[in-house]
């Protein structure tokens, strides 16, 4: 847990020096903290032998954290600091993400056996989600979705980066490449992207990493496509 602790307090004081300091966009604020949380992800899921000490330890924090979230965002100046669109949206945000931990974890790395498996599915989103927001808000003309309020591009972007994010996370693993395991990254970006474009606000978090090991497990029982060489 020390590294985790040292890896929170450099990225959180570099994050908040260069809100305070570098006077960053809000978005890109918003997505510095995103891929903060990223490399939370893959520091923790590699610091502990078994995915059930991996997984406790997660449901401990998040409930230990929690309510401190509760108590800071009452205060408007945090609110505003972080660039919170609206009240309670970190302390939710931090629910949705450490279910998505719980869940993608205990399925990939405590079902298959797998952990690469299982930050490749939430690498999807992650990567993807960042490239949707920044992409779509920067260059997005088409409007598209439910209530059209996300774009054509974002959604494109969205694709591409959470393909980019279970291939750099398989090539770490040194999976075999074949014809079955590119159909399968293709496949989970796209309905990756798809569900991230139909998803209630911020339930992408828990949604589009599901999505994607949804897909990778479908794949890896039919086959063992994506076995380490």
């Amino acid at each position: 847990m020390i590294n985790i602790l040292i890896y929170l307090l450099i990225c959180v004081s570099t994050a908040a020096l260069l809100r305070w300091k570098v006077k960053l966009p809000n978005e890109i604020f918003r997505k510095t903290l995103h891929l903060i949380v990223l490399g939370l992800y893959a520091i923790w899921l590699f610091s502990f032998d078994d995915y059930k000490t991996d997984v406790i330890s997660m449901i401990v924090s998040v409930l230990c954290i929690f309510p401190i979230l509760l108590f800071l965002d009452r205060n408007p100046k945090f609110t505003k600091f972080i660039n919170g669109r609206e009240p309670g949206e970190l302390p939710v945000s931090l629910l949705l993400a450490g279910m998505s931990f719980v869940m993608v974890t205990a399925l990939m790395w405590g079902g298959l056996n797998d952990r690469f498996l299982a930050l490749a599915s939430f690498y999807s989103w992650g990567l993807g989600d960042a490239a949707a927001a920044i992409v779509g808000k920067r260059f997005g003309k088409i409007k598209i979705g439910k209530d059209k309020k996300k774009t054509l591009e974002g959604t494109l972007a969205m694709f591409a980066f959470a393909a980019l994010g279970i291939f750099i996370s398989l090539l770490i693993r040194h999976t075999v490449w074949n014809v079955p395991t590119v159909i399968m990254i293709f496949a989970a970006a796209a309905l990756c992207a798809l569900v991230e474009l139909y998803s209630p606000k911020g339930s992408d978090t828990l949604t589009c990493p599901f999505t994607t090991a949804m897909v990778i497990t479908a794949f890896y029982l039919n086959g063992g496509i994506i076995n380490v060489g």
